[in-house]
C-alpha cells in the first residue's frame, strides 16, 4: 500500500528488502512513485547506484529493461557514471536499441560498445581509424548521420586506414568520376560459385544479372501451378478452416458462396413461422436480397390454407357443409378430418356440434385422432344423447336422421356437470350469459362465469375462493347469490372482503380477465408486491401509475376502494420492517386520499420508532380523528419518556405538533440544579435544541410559557422573554400577547430587585447582591439576548411620543400609585429600572414600561420631548431662551436641544445622539430628522460619507464616537465601500458611471490621502485588511480589483505595522502573480501590484516574471520612485550582471549617460578582444600541431634509415607505452609524448632504461629536461612494480604475502585470471 515507517526509507537495503514482499522493483505499479532520498534521489537513481557498486549488471540489465530509459531517468545520462563505468554506457546504449532502432542510436552504442571491447581507445572515429580498426570503424560510420557520404570523418586519415584493402579504397575513391568508370566484370554470382548449396549456375534463373544461368524461371512459390500439380496436397476447406486459422474475410467469402444459394430450409418449414423468419432475418443480415424466399414461402402457406383445421378455415367450410345439408347430402368430412388429423379436438367438436353432424359420422372421424384423444372423446359421448334434427329446429312433422343433443333422459332433473354440457345447454337457453353464471356459482366453476364485467366479475371471484370466504363476501345478500343482479356495492363488499383475508390473487385475477383497463390492477399489482414479493421499488411504480390514471380520469369508487386496500396493507404488514418500507413508500408517492391518513407523518413516525422497542399503534394506521391521532401521539411521546428517550420524545412531540414536552422532571431531581448558573445552562440548551430543530413558534412559545408558572420569579423573568422571542416569529406576531407577557416580566422584575434588596438588608454579611458571580452574568446575558428591547413589533413611533405619557403628580393627572396599583417600594425600585433603561438606551422600553404600570419619569418625559423637538412634533417652549439666541429657528431647536440633555440626568447619551443627528441631518445631509432616525446608523454614516464636503471624514469620526458604532462595523462599513468603488467602472465612461461614482464613499480619483482617513475611520485598520483580503474570493483573479484589494488589504496592515497581515498579502500576491497574472499575460497588473505594494525587496519575483516574459520595460514607462530606481538597479546588478542592453535601458531611464557610456566602451573592448584573438588562436593551434605531427614523421623516417623496426606513427593509446621504451633517446620520448597528448609513465621508463638496461645516458638526459624528484626515485624502485614482472604467479603472491603487500595479493586473488590457480595452490 505504499505506507513505509522512516528507517526503511532512510536504509536502503531495509527498503529494498521490503519492496521485495510486496511485488519487488520489477513490479508494474511501483509502491513508492515520489520517493525521494535525503540527498534529493528517486528510487530509481539510487536502485542504479547500488547495483553499479555491488557489481550487479545482469540485475540492472533487467531493472533498466523493465522501466527506464535515458528520457524518464536523468541518471542514465550521467557523464560521470559513463566516465567511471564505461560498461554502463554501453548497455545504455544498447538497450536505447531495443527501443528504438534508428541509425544514429545505433552508431552511438556502435562508438560506445568500441570504447569498452578496446581498452584505451576513445569513443570517435579517428581513434579507431588511428589504432588500426578500420573496418570496425567502416561499419560503424554507416550509421552514422548521413551515412558515409556525409564524410563524419578526416578523409585523408580514412584513406590512410584503408591502405590495406586496396579495393575497399578504390570503390570509397575513386579516381575517376562516379558513373564514368569501367563497370566490373564480377558480379556476386560469380563469388557464389564457390558455395555448392547455392550453385547459381541452376538457381536465381529469374535474375537478369545472372549470367552464369542456363535455366530461366520464375521465382518459385507455394501457388505456382507446376509444383502444385506436382507436391501439393488439394482441398476443398470451408468456412470454419480460415475461422481456426484466423482469416475471417475468407470465412465470409466462402460461407456466402457455400450457404447462401441453400434455402431447402426455409422451404422444408415453410408452414412453421419461426423458422421461415429466422431464415429471411438471416439472409437480410448477411446482405443478401430474400424476396425469392419470401415469395416460395407465402405461395406454399396459401396452398396449404385450403387444408387449414384454424377456427378461421371453419368459417369458409361452413357454405360447403350447409349445402350438403340443404340438398339431403352427405356432410362434407374434409375440416372435421384435418381437425381429427392435427389434433385439434375443440375445433373438432365446435364444428360437429355446430352443423348437428350425425353421431355415426362423429364417431368415424373422431378415429383419426390419437389414442388418448379418442379415449376422452369416447367418454364425451357417452353422455350424450341423440335426437331428431327436425325436432332441435323447431319441426315435428318429420322423422329426420339422428344428431347430437345436450337433452338427458327423460325423467332426469339433475344439472350437468361437464363443462361442455353446460356450454352446450346454455345454447338452448333465453339468457346464456345468465344460464352460465347461474351454473358458475352452482357447481363453483370461475370459467362459466359469462361475459358481462362487473357480474362475471363477481362470479369470478366468488367462485374462486373457497365456501368460507365466499360465504363472508354475501352474507349482506337479500336472495341467493345465482338469482342476484350484481351492483359496485357487491363488489366493494367483496373487494374488501378478500383484500381483509389476503386473497388478493382471485382479485387480481378477475380483473386483468374482466376489467383490465380498470386503475385498480395497479393497486391489486402493488398489494401483490408488497405482501408477497416485498418488491417496493416495483409496488412504487405501479401506485405512481395509478395516480397518474386518477389525474387524468377522476372516478371516486375508485379512489375510495384503493383507500380500503392502502389501509388492509398496512393492517397485514407482518413486521416492522415491512411497515416501515411500506409506509416510506406512500409518503415518496405523496399519496393523498380523502379518507386515508397523513401517510408522510406515520413514514416519519416509523423513521424515529426504528430504534426504539416501540410501534405504531394499530389506530394511528386507521381513518382516525384528529383528535385520536394526538391521543396516540402523546402515549408514544409518554412511552419514549419513560424510557429515556427524551430526544425522541421531543421530536415524536414536533412531528404531531403537541405541546413541546420538557425534561425538567429529570432534572429537577438532580443537586445541580440548585444552582442558577445550571438551571440558564438547561434553557440556553433548550433554545439552541428548539433552534435546531425549528418547530413552530407558537409550540416553542407555549412550552416556555408553561415553564414558567412552575419557576421563581427570577427564571420567569428569562423563560418569559424566550416565550416572546418565539412568539415574535409568528407572522404577523401578536402585538397584545406580546405587551401583556413584557408587563408579566417587568412585575417579575420589580419582585426580584424588591426580593435582593430585603435580603441585602436583613442579612449580617456582606452579600455580593445580584452584581456579582459568574451565575449572575449567565444569567443577565442570556436575558439581554433575549430582551424585548429587540422585538421590532413593539419598537414602534407612538411610544417614542409624549402624547398617553403619564405626567407629573400635581398636573392635573391622578396619583400614578393609585394608577398602577405599585406600592411606593415598588415605583422606586421601577424608577430605577427603568432609569437603567434610559442610560442602555433602550427608549422604546422604557416607554412602554412606564405606560404598563402609569409611572412618570422626568428623564423620560426629557428624552422624548429631545426627539419629539428634533423631528419637530413638538416646539421649543416660549421664554426658554433669551432675546440674544433668537437668531434662526433651526438655532432655537438645537439650543433647546442642548438645554435639554444638560438637564438629562439618565439617558444623557441617547440625548446626545439625537442632537448629534439634528445637526448632522440639518447641516450636512440635508434630510430630516425622521428620515435619518429611522435609518441604521451604519447607513447613516455612509451617506455622510458619500456628501462632497472636504471635513466629511471628521465629522465621520465624530458621528462613530457620539453613536457608538463598533470597530467591526466600521470595518465592515469601509470594506464594502472599497470594494464598491473599486468594482465600479471609470466615470470616463457613460453618465450612469459617474452617477455611480458620484455616490460612492470612496472615490480612487480622489487619491490615496482620502484612503488612508477613510480606513483610519476604523479603531483597528487590522478589521478592515482582514476583511479586504476574505473579498479576494468574491473578484476576478485576473481583474485590476483584485489587484487594488491586496494593496489597499496592505495599506491597513501597514498603518498598525501587522507583520502577519503584511506577510499574508505578500503570499496572496505571490500566487497571485504566478498562478494567475503571468500566465494570463497580465504584466500591467504585475507592475500595479509591485508598485502599489512597494515592498520590492519581497518581491523579487515579480522582476524575474518581468524579464523572463520580456516585459522589463514597463516598469519604466511610469513615474519612477526613488525606491524603486534602487530596487530596479540592485535587481540589474545581482541577478543580470551580462545583460548591458537592459542596464542601457534603465541607465537611460534614468538619464545616467556616464554609465551608458562606461558601458559601451567596455562591450567595444571585449568585442574587439573576441575579434583579434579568434581566427589567431585557430591558426597557432592547427600550426602547433602540424609541427608536432611533422616531428613525429621525421622521428618515424630516422628510424626507418636506421634500419630500427620501431613505429611510431599510429598508435593506439594501449601501444604508446611499449613504443616510448623502445626509443634510444630521451627527446624521442618528448616527441612521441608530444604528438599524441601523451603523459609518460617516467618511472616505468626509468625502470626499463636504467634499473634494467643500465642506460645512464638516458637518465642524463632526462635530468637536463626535467627534474628528478624523490617520488619518481621511490616509484622506480618500488618493489610492487619489480614483482609485476614475475611470471610465475604463485611465487608472486607468496613474495607479496610475506612483504605485507595485502593490496597485490588480494588483487591477485581477485583477478579472474590468477584466482582459481592461486586457490587450488592455498588448498593443498
Amino acid at each position: 500500500r505504499g505506507l513505509f515507517i522512516p528507517d526503511e526509507l532512510e536504509d536502503l537495503q531495509r527498503l529494498l528488502w521490503r519492496l521485495a514482499q510486496g511485488g519487488g522493483v520489477m513490479a508494474t505499479a511501483p509502491s513508492l512513485p515520489r520517493y525521494r532520498s535525503s540527498q534529493g534521489l528517486d528510487l530509481h537513481a539510487l536502485f542504479i547506484t547500488f547495483c553499479l557498486d555491488h557489481g550487479l549488471q545482469y540485475l540492472l540489465y533487467t531493472y533498466l529493461q523493465h522501466h527506464l530509459t535515458p528520457r524518464n531517468c536523468p541518471p542514465l545520462s550521467s557523464q560521470s557514471l559513463s566516465e567511471s563505468q564505461p560498461w554502463f554506457e554501453m548497455m545504455v546504449k544498447i538497450q536505447e536499441i531495443t527501443r528504438d532502432l534508428t541509425p544514429a542510436l545505433i552508431f552511438q552504442a556502435s562508438l560506445t560498445s568500441a570504447q569498452v571491447l578496446l581498452p584505451g581507445s576513445q569513443a570517435s572515429l579517428s581513434s579507431l581509424l588511428l589504432e588500426g580498426h578500420s573496418l570496425l570503424a567502416l561499419a560503424a560510420v554507416m550509421f552514422a548521420p548521413g551515412g558515409i557520404d556525409q564524410r563524419t570523418v578526416d578523409p585523408q586519415l580514412l584513406k590512410m586506414a584503408l591502405a590495406p584493402h586496396s579495393k575497399l579504397k578504390a570503390a570509397l575513391f575513386p579516381t575517376t568520376p562516379r558513373g564514368h568508370g569501367v563497370s566490373s566484370d564480377i558480379s556476386i554470382y560469380h563469388l557464389l560459385q564457390s558455395l555448392h548449396p547455392l550453385d547459381p549456375s541452376r538457381l536465381f534463373g529469374w535474375q537478369t544479372a545472372n549470367t552464369i544461368s542456363s535455366t530461366t524461371s520464375e521465382l518459385p512459390h507455394f501457388s505456382s501451378p507446376q509444383l502444385v500439380q506436382m507436391f501439393a496436397l488439394v482441398e476443398n476447406l470451408d468456412f470454419l478452416y480460415y475461422l481456426r486459422h484466423g482469416r475471417p474475410s475468407f470465412a465470409y467469402a466462402t460461407f456466402l458462396v457455400q450457404q447462401l444459394n441453400n434455402d431447402c430450409l426455409a422451404l422444408q418449414n415453410f408452414h412453421v413461422a419461426s423458422v421461415t423468419s429466422a431464415a429471411v432475418c438471416f439472409c437480410e443480415l448477411l446482405g443478401v436480397c430474400s424476396l425469392k424466399l419470401r415469395v416460395d414461402v407465402r405461395a406454399m402457406n396459401t396452398v396449404l390454407n385450403h387444408w387449414n383445421s384454424s377456427y378461421e378455415a371453419s368459417q369458409e367450410w361452413t357454405v360447403p357443409v350447409q349445402f350438403c345439408q340443404l340438398h339431403s347430402l352427405d356432410l362434407s368430412s374434409v375440416y372435421p378430418a384435418h381437425c381429427a388429423q392435427d389434433g385439434h379436438y375443440i375445433h373438432f367438436l365446435l364444428f360437429v356440434q355446430l352443423h348437428s353432424f350425425p353421431p355415426q359420422q362423429v364417431r368415424k372421424l373422431a378415429a383419426g385422432f390419437g389414442p388418448a384423444l379418442q379415449a376422452h372423446l369416447s367418454l364425451v359421448f357417452q353422455d350424450l344423447h341423440v335426437r331428431p334434427q327436425a325436432q332441435r329446429a323447431g319441426d315435428s312433422g318429420s322423422e329426420d336422421p339422428e344428431c347430437l343433443s345436450t337433452a338427458k333422459a327423460s325423467g332426469s332433473g339433475d344439472q350437468p356437470r361437464e363443462l361442455f354440457q353446460v356450454l352446450l345447454q346454455s345454447q338452448d337457453q333465453g339468457a346464456p350469459c345468465r344460464f352460465l353464471r347461474r351454473q358458475s356459482l352452482l357447481q363453483r366453476c370461475p370459467t362459466l362465469a359469462g361475459a358481462e364485467p362487473l357480474a362475471c366479475l363477481c362470479v369470478w371471484v366468488l367462485t374462486s375462493v373457497d365456501d368460507v370466504t365466499a360465504g363472508e363476501a354475501t352474507t349482506h345478500l337479500i336472495e341467493p347469490a345465482q338469482h342476484t343482479e350484481w351492483t359496485l356495492q357487491d363488489l366493494s363488499i367483496i373487494w374488501k372482503t378478500l383484500l381483509g383475508r389476503g386473497q388478493v390473487r382471485p382479485l387480481l385475477q378477475g380483473f386483468q380477465l374482466f376489467l383490465k383497463d380498470c386503475p385498480l390492477v395497479l393497486m391489486l399489482s402493488m398489494f401483490d408486491l408488497c405482501c408477497d414479493y416485498r418488491n417496493f421499488s416495483e409496488a412504487k411504480e405501479k401506485l405512481l401509475d395509478f395516480q397518474r390514471t386518477l389525474i387524468t380520469l377522476p372516478l371516486p369508487w375508485v379512489e375510495a376502494q384503493a383507500s380500503v386496500l392502502l389501509l388492509t396493507l398496512l393492517e397485514r404488514c407482518s413486521s416492522r420492517y415491512d411497515l416501515h418500507h411500506l409506509l416510506q413508500l406512500l409518503a415518496d408517492v405523496d399519496v393523498l386520499f380523502k379518507s386515508n391518513p397523513d401517510f408522510r407523518m406515520l413514514s416519519q413516525l416509523s423513521q424515529l420508532l426504528q430504534d426504539s422497542d416501540l410501534t405504531l399503534s394499530p389506530r394511528l394506521l386507521q381513518c382516525t380523528s384528529p383528535s385520536v391521532q394526538q391521543e396516540e401521539f402523546q402515549a408514544t411521546v409518554d412511552a419514549l419518556q419513560a424510557r429515556g428517550r427524551y430526544t425522541q420524545a421531543r421530536q415524536v412531540a414536533e412531528l404531531a405538533g403537541l405541546p413541546l414536552l420538557q425534561e425538567v422532571n429529570s432534572f429537577r431531581s438532580k443537586p445541580q440544579w440548585r444552582r442558577l448558573e445550571t438551571r440558564v445552562s438547561f434553557w440556553k440548551k433548550c433554545q439552541e435544541q428548539l433552534k435546531e430543530d425549528g418547530p413552530q413558534p407558537g409550540s416553542a412559545a407555549q412550552f416556555f410559557l408553561s415553564q414558567a408558572e412552575l419557576l421563581d420569579t427570577q427564571e420567569r423573568c428569562l423563560l418569559l422573554g424566550l416565550a416572546a422571542h418565539w412568539l415574535s416569529l409568528l407572522h404577523p406576531p401578536p402585538v397584545q400577547e406580546l405587551q401583556s407577557l413584557e408587563e408579566r416580566q417587568w412585575r417579575s422584575r420589580v419582585q426580584l430587585q424588591l426580593l435582593t434588596t430585603s435580603m441585602e438588608r436583613q442579612s449580617v454579611f456582606n452579600l455580593p447582591g445580584s452584581n456579582l458571580g459568574p451565575d449572575v452574568d449567565v444569567y443577565r446575558a442570556l436575558v439581554e439576548e433575549f430582551s424585548f428591547s429587540h422585538i421590532s413589533a413593539l419598537n414602534t413611533d407612538n411610544f417614542l411620543s409624549t402624547d398617553g405619557l403619564p405626567a407629573p403628580v400635581g398636573a392635573g393627572q391622578q396619583d400614578p400609585n393609585v394608577q398602577s396599583a405599585l406600592t411606593p417600594e415598588e415605583r422606586e425600585v421601577l424608577l430605577l429600572l427603568v432609569g437603567q433603561l434610559l442610560d442602555q438606551g433602550s427608549v422604546h422600553e422604557a416607554s412602554r414600561v412606564c405606560r404598563y404600570f402609569g409611572l412618570h419619569h422626568p428623564d423620560l418625559w426629557l428624552v422624548l420631548r429631545c426627539r419629539g423637538l428634533a423631528s419637530g412634533e413638538l416646539r421649543p417652549q416660549p421664554g426658554s431662551l433669551s432675546l440674544s439666541m433668537l437668531s434662526l429657528p433651526e438655532d432655537q431647536v438645537v439650543l433647546e436641544l442642548q438645554r435639554l440633555v444638560d438637564r438629562c440626568r439618565h439617558g444623557a447619551t441617547y440625548c446626545k445622539q439625537v442632537l448629534s443627528l439634528y445637526r448632522l441631518s440639518k447641516q450636512e445631509l440635508q434630510i430630516s430628522f425622521s428620515q435619518v432616525s429611522s435609518e441604521e446608523p451604519r447607513s447613516v454614516l455612509e451617506a455622510l460619507l458619500q456628501s462632497e464636503q472636504p471635513e466629511r471624514f471628521r465629522k465621520a469620526q465624530v458621528f462613530i464616537r457620539a453613536q457608538g458604532l463598533s470597530p467591526d462595523c466600521v470595518a465592515q462599513l469601509v470594506c464594502s465601500a472599497v470594494t464598491r468603488s473599486l468594482l465600479t467602472p471609470s466615470p470616463t465612461s457613460t453618465p450612469t458611471t459617474q452617477e455611480l461614482q458620484t455616490r460612492l464613499v470612496f472615490r480612487p480619483s480622489e487619491g490615496r490621502d482620502s484612503l488612508i482617513q477613510l480606513i483610519r475611520l476604523c479603531e483597528d485598520p487590522n478589521l478592515v485588511g482582514a476583511r479586504l483580503m476574505e473579498e479576494l474570493g468574491t473578484v476576478s483573479l485576473r481583474d485590476l480589483s483584485c489587484v487594488e484589494l491586496l494593496i489597499v488589504a496592505h495599506d491597513c496592515f501597514s498603518l498598525t505595522c501587522n507583520m502577519e497581515g503584511i506577510v499574508r498579502v505578500l503570499q496572496a500576491a505571490r500566487h497571485l502573480s504566478h498562478a494567475h497574472l503571468a500566465p494570463g499575460e497580465h504584466y500591467s497588473l504585475l507592475v500595479r501590484l509591485l508598485t502599489g505594494v512597494g515592498r520590492y525587496t519581497e518581491m523579487t519575483y515579480v522582476f524575474d516574471l518581468l524579464h523572463q516574459n520580456h516585459r522589463f520595460e514597463m516598469l519604466l514607462r511610469k513615474k519612477v520612485s526613488s525606491s524603486l530606481k534602487t530596487a530596479l538597479l540592485d535587481y540589474i546588478k545581482r541577478c543580470l550582471p551580462a545583460d548591458s542592453e537592459k542596464y542601457n535601458m534603465v541607465a537611460l531611464c534614468f538619464s545616467m549617460r556616464r554609465e551608458i557610456g562606461e558601458n559601451h566602451e567596455m562591450a567595444a573592448r571585449t568585442q574587439l578582444k573576441m575579434i583579434e584573438s579568434q581566427p589567431w588562436d585557430w591558426c597557432v593551434r592547427q600550426a602547433t600541431r602540424c609541427v608536432r605531427t611533422a616531428k613525429l614523421v621525421s622521428l618515424q623516417l630516422h628510424f626507418l634509415n636506421q634500419g630500427s623496426d620501431v613505429r611510431v606513427i599510429n598508435l593506439r593509446p594501449a601501444e604508446l607505452l611499449n613504443a616510448v621504451v623502445l626509443t634510444v633517446c630521451c627527446y624521442q620520448v618528448f616527441v612521441v609524448s608530444e604528438a599524441y597528448s601523451y603523459s609518460p609513465d617516467w618511472a616505468e621508463i626509468l625502470h626499463q632504461k636504467v634499473v634494467l638496461k643500465g642506460d645512464f645516458v638516458f637518465l642524463e638526459e632526462l635530468r637536463r629536461h626535467r627534474p628528478l624528484t624523490s617520488s619518481l626515485f621511490e616509484d622506480v624502485f618500488k618493489v610492487k612494480r619489480l614483482l609485476s614482472y614475475c611470471d610465475d604467479v604463485y611465487t608472486r603472491y607468496r613474495l607479496a604475502y610475506q612483504r605485507s603487500l595485502n593490496d597485490v595479493a588480494e588483487n591477485l586473488l581477485q583477478d579472474v585470471k590468477t584466482s582459481n590457480y592461486l586457490n587450488d595452490r592455498l588448498s593443498s
